[in-house]
């Protein structure tokens, strides 16, 4: 553990809304989390200090996109060669 202190960075500092003293569910009532001195907002996690960013996808979002990609392109060729192998 360490300690907050004023010119010091914090690896992750997690501000609640809630106490998560009487109900560890509490624990995912998130107002701000701090990480390497950015702070985040815990609804959307969009970056709201040094500057504002948006989060963006998760990185299974992105998976799913390319592999609906992939799969479309998969289909796209399979009708094409099916069509060229019938000639």
């Amino acid at each position: 553990m360490g300690a907050l202190e004023p010119g010091k960075l914090a690896d992750l500092v997690v501000v609640l809304i809630s106490s998560h003293w009487g109900n560890i569910r509490n624990s995912t009532d998130i107002l701000y989390a701090v990480k390497h001195g950015e702070l985040f907002e815990g609804e959307t996690l969009n970056q709201i200090w040094p500057e504002k960013k948006p989060f963006g996808k998760f990185f299974w979002q992105l998976q799913d996109e390319k592999l609906e990609e992939l799969t479309s392109k998969k289909l796209l060729l399979s009708a094409l060669m099916e069509k060229f192998l019938d000639k």
